[in-house]
């Protein structure tokens, strides 16, 4: 069992890109046999800068600024998300024997209306929001008006299933050719040297929806304060 008892106080969430952290879109293609193009890379990378193999779109510059609330930072969105580290305060996820602790948000539209939903769903949806702790399961929705509503679930496994991002068919460094396409890449897909990706993605399986209230009853059953 992995739990914290008290949030600390914070103000931004872990995962939230500043203002002043820029994209860097420097990008350029990387050669293969024969010099023919192979995917696309930085022209100086970091270890840092792919996840098994999948280039992570950079960002630059210092955390400052103003937060860009509904703007990830893909840099820690994916060491969240590959570590099971909570979004907010990048400490352990809350787990116990029924799994991690996920707060989802419901789907939406691209024009915000909701989405009609499988009485099972988020069983066996790759999701793009690491999971979280706690406390911060219990304090964030009233903190953050796209959390209102959001489904409180511990999936027992939460497998990676890929990436999202931007597919490029052309010279990244071209401004004539051909913009990138958004999409969904599985583990294995022969267009992953071209994708920058901006989230990891987990499936979650054996999933137990619960409760604030059943939250609550737990950590008072540790003996953490609610």
């Amino acid at each position: 069992m992995t739990r914290a008892t008290v949030a600390p106080l914070l103000t931004v969430p872990r995962i939230t890109r500043w203002s002043e952290e820029e994209y860097d879109n420097s990008l350029t293609f990387r050669t293969g046999a024969g010099g023919r193009p192979a995917g696309i890379a930085y022209p100086t990378e970091l270890p840092s800068d792919r996840v098994n193999g999948v280039l992570i779109l950079r960002c630059t510059g210092k955390t400052a600024g103003v937060p860009l609330w509904s703007s990830p930072h893909p840099g820690r969105q994916h060491h969240l998300m590959l570590h099971l580290r909570c979004r907010v305060c990048g400490g352990p996820a809350d787990r116990t024997n029924d799994g991690h602790l996920w707060l989802l948000p419901l789907p939406t539209t691209p024009g915000g209306r909701p989405l009609t939903l499988e009485d099972s769903w988020p069983e066996g949806t790759a999701v793009e929001h690491p999971p979280v702790c706690a406390p911060h399961a219990l304090s964030s929705p009233t903190h953050c008006r796209a959390l209102n509503g959001a489904l409180l679930v511990r999936a027992r496994t939460a497998t990676l299933w890929g990436f999202a991002g931007l597919k490029f068919l052309s010279d990244p460094s071209d401004p004539d050719g051909p913009g990138p396409v958004r999409g969904h890449f599985a583990t294995g897909d022969p267009d992953l040297p071209w994708v920058l990706a901006t989230h990891l993605l987990r499936t979650l399986t054996n999933c137990t929806p619960l409760t604030e209230q059943e939250l609550r009853a737990e950590l008072a059953g540790c003996g953490a304060p609610t």
